[in-house]
């Protein structure tokens, strides 16, 4: 009888294959429960940082769409189902509102995604290498 293998497990390797926030977490230090607000402030655009403060305070369900979106990608193991989370994500926000469409008052999807294609691809060549 063989093993159930993890639908991403490389037969060859015995590794299983890290979401985004095992690798996210591993690589910077971040303990699991901190991953949402740990990416969230990374993904966020300098110029915004005052507003985003002062919007967490005054509407705290603002970001509610973007913490879905984290937790999203977070489970992702792969770069195409970051792009696809990336992809729907960037579709809510253009029928959103307009602090959201407009002035871009959310985390960036380039920063996640290229932030998700140098993680997950370091961490599936180390996983090869083994």
């Amino acid at each position: 009888m063989t093993p159930e293998l993890h639908p991403m497990q490389d037969p060859l390797n015995s590794e299983p294959v890290k979401t985004f926030k095992a690798v996210y977490c591993e690589r910077f230090s971040v303990p699991a429960a901190r991953f949402d607000e740990s990416l969230f402030w990374r993904a966020i655009r300098w110029y915004a940082l005052p507003v985003v403060l002062v919007v967490k305070i005054v509407n705290v369900n603002y970001f509610r769409p973007d913490y879905e979106f984290i937790r999203s990608v977070g489970s992702c193991e792969i770069m195409a189902d970051v792009r696809a989370e990336v992809a729907a994500f960037r579709w809510e926000c253009g029928i959103s509102s307009p602090l959201r469409r407009h002035l871009r008052l959310r985390i960036s999807t380039s920063r996640v995604a290229k932030l998700a294609k140098r993680l997950l691809r370091s961490d599936h060549a180390a996983s090869a290498s083994v």
